[in-house]
């Protein structure tokens, strides 16, 4: 069994480099430069981590033609806050920004391989569930640009409250004629008849700060709110 979760692990860290490694030469695209003088300074209060998230022309162009000024304002601090945090880790070293997009990438993988397992127990499949995820064709586009890095930690983020949402209120995802048969995938909660079961706090609140922090990297993930109940 571990040697199965270490070689699927490898597969899904080769297959990531092979799909996505390129992007570590890719440098800097469009508002990752006003990006990156937000993160040179020293300031990690609230108001300069969501100033990072505001894009007004006005303060670094002009433009005779135009009338009124343009400003799009993006509430995801922690977004910034995450990859200001690497920035300043690094050195100020791009790529390094580059390289936690593709290990973000990599563990978004490794939790849909770990939910289809819950789903199918079928590891075949699921490792194929894992690797689809990281040759999604829209994938190309957010894994390779640093500011759209907060969709990929998003995206983790709500793999990983939606995990622990079936934790938490003990869900059973497994197909009915292998229930109990299997305690690798989460297989292994007999049948019961006795209700519905008491949430588990803990896992619970796992879920509310996971969702809190992907709620705060990109404003979308208010839509877990509908699929999960």
């Amino acid at each position: 069994l571990i040697r199965s979760n270490i070689f699927v692990l490898l597969l899904l860290a080769l297959a990531t480099l092979a799909a996505h490694g390129w992007s570590l030469g890719d440098g800097l695209f469009l508002d990752d430069h006003w990006h990156l003088t937000k993160y040179r300074d020293n300031d990690w209060s609230f108001h300069s981590l969501m100033d990072a998230g505001t894009i007004e022309p006005e303060r670094f162009i002009q433009s005779w033609w135009q009338e009124q000024p343009v400003r799009w304002t993006y509430a995801r601090p922690f977004a910034i806050f995450v990859t200001k945090l690497a920035y300043h880790i690094s050195g100020g070293s791009v790529v390094a920004l580059h390289a936690l997009n593709l290990a973000l990438h990599w563990i978004g993988a490794v939790l849909v391989h770990h939910l289809c397992l819950r789903l199918t127990r079928r590891r075949f499949w699921s490792a194929v569930g894992g690797l689809l995820f990281i040759v999604y064709s829209h994938s190309l586009f957010s894994v390779s640009w640093i500011a759209a890095q907060n969709t990929v930690l998003q995206t983790v983020l709500m793999l990983g409250a939606v995990l622990c949402y079936v934790r938490a209120s003990s869900l059973n995802l497994c197909p009915d004629d292998t229930l109990g048969n299997d305690q690798s995938s989460g297989c292994n909660i007999p049948p019961t008849d006795a209700g519905v079961p008491p949430l588990r706090l803990g896992a619970f609140v796992g879920v509310l700060s996971l969702w809190i922090g992907s709620l705060l990297s990109r404003e979308n993930a208010l839509v877990l709110l509908v699929y999960l109940p």
